[in-house]
């Protein structure tokens, strides 16, 4: 054969008659002649010959080989193949080798995969959790304050609310996000609708305080005051309308009772037939009748509520006094009264009172018919007082009288 013929670890025998070996190929080494030799005890080989076809095989050198042997046609000698186990395993045991690596790598991987996955899934349900009770609280917080988290997906036209917002309003969660059409069919239709408010927030506007009624769960509308900013979505480049919904409507109804009240104070307060005015701890301008604007020449645009004493009264004309006539009785450290005079005859008692807060109310009565009877009753008083001192005078004249006829009659 030539050189490099056979495949690594085989060798070929020509084996003659009493097994003496006549050619092998690689060449034997030296001194192994016969079969015998090679084969050192295993001699089933050359005894059963090819009735015993491919047989595994320990030779005399230690090495562990496949051998097979067959006639040669001349029917003298024979061939003999040995396959060396070793080499012939070499390539397989290689590859099993680096498919174990492979194997033993890819298991390495796994595990190490799987062990990261374990630890990011604790770790996710540890984050998880965390987001769930943050959540919880912010539900919690957000219900004690009567109020709730909207987040509005302008473009998609979704819209989220918290636990609370439901709560708020007294309805179920059914399902995560709610329709456009279902929230804009709750608010009352004289507050506007949201398409308005979404037209305003496609032009120019980035933030939102409406004020607008919800219908509720038992058919009642509930006032809400929502606050809101335009944040942009950095996932699809959408913008959403993320903010909070405050019940206000305690405050709406107090409102509207403070509207009414005071409607009912400044209609009381014009009916009355004094000049009426309060000013503030800062003297500035709280309420005032018409009387009072008549007193000082002021138009309702200079008698302008949040105005200033000076500035109000700068506007005036200060009524003309002929003198002031001071009720030291009343008097005391928050609050005076005195009578004044003005130069058209007419008689004002001014009454002046500090209020709690520091202001002052001050109330202009016209008591003129008042001063004018007084007048009266003094000029009556004065008359009987001089008709009694004629009467005296009188009596004291018919006594004088009586008395000198009586001298004359004793006399005569």
């Amino acid at each position: 054969f030539p050189a490099g013929a056979l495949p690594v670890g085989r060798r070929v025998l020509i084996v003659a008659r009493g097994e003496r070996i006549v050619a092998a190929r690689p060449p034997l080494p030296a001194g192994a002649e016969t079969l015998q030799t090679v084969l050192g005890e295993a001699e089933a080989l050359s005894t059963l010959g090819e009735r015993a076809g491919v047989m595994r095989l320990a030779l005399a050198g230690g090495d562990t080989v496949f051998a097979a042997m067959r006639r040669l046609p001349d029917g003298q000698d024979r061939i003999a193949v040995m396959q060396s186990v070793e080499a012939l395993t070499a390539t397989w045991t290689g590859r099993a080798r680096h498919q174990a690596i492979l194997v033993a790598a890819a298991a390495l991987v796994i595990v190490g995969v799987g062990l990261a996955y374990g630890l990011q899934s604790r770790r996710a349900k540890a984050i998880d959790k965390v987001c769930e009770q943050i959540r919880q609280r912010l539900d919690t917080a957000l219900g004690r304050g009567a109020c709730g988290l909207w987040d509005w997906d302008i473009p998609r036209g979704q819209i989220y609310w918290s636990d609370s917002m439901y709560a708020l309003l007294g309805y179920r969660r059914e399902r995560e996000f709610l329709s456009f059409g279902d929230v804009n069919a709750l608010v009352h239709p004289d507050d506007g609708d949201l398409y308005s408010l979404a037209r305003g927030l496609a032009a120019s506007q980035t933030a939102v305080d409406h004020a607008f009624r919800m219908r509720g769960a038992n058919g009642a509308y509930i006032w809400l005051r929502t606050r809101a900013e335009v944040v942009p979505d950095v996932t699809d480049g959408g913008r959403h309308l993320v903010g909070i919904a405050v019940d206000v409507t305690e405050q709406q109804h107090l409102a509207e009772a403070s509207a009414t009240n005071d409607m009912r104070l400044r209609d009381a307060v014009e009916a009355i037939s004094e000049a009426f005015v309060i000013w503030d701890t800062s003297n500035r301008l709280v309420l005032c009748n018409s009387k009072f604007r008549h007193l000082h020449a002021l138009s309702p645009e200079d008698a302008q509520v949040g105005r200033r004493y000076d500035e109000v009264m700068g506007r005036g004309v200060l009524p003309q006094i002929r003198r002031e006539m001071p009720e030291t009785d009343a008097a005391s450290a928050t609050a005076r009264t005195f009578e004044a005079e003005l130069t058209d005859g007419r008689w004002l008692q001014i009454s002046e009172r500090r209020t709690k807060d520091g202001g002052y109310v001050s109330v202009g009565t016209d008591i003129t018919n008042l001063k004018r009877h007084q007048e009266q009753l003094v000029a009556s008083e004065r008359e009987l007082i001089e008709t009694v001192k004629d009467l005296k005078r009188s009596r004291r004249t018919l006594e004088l009288q009586t008395q000198q006829l009586a001298d004359l009659a004793e006399r005569y």
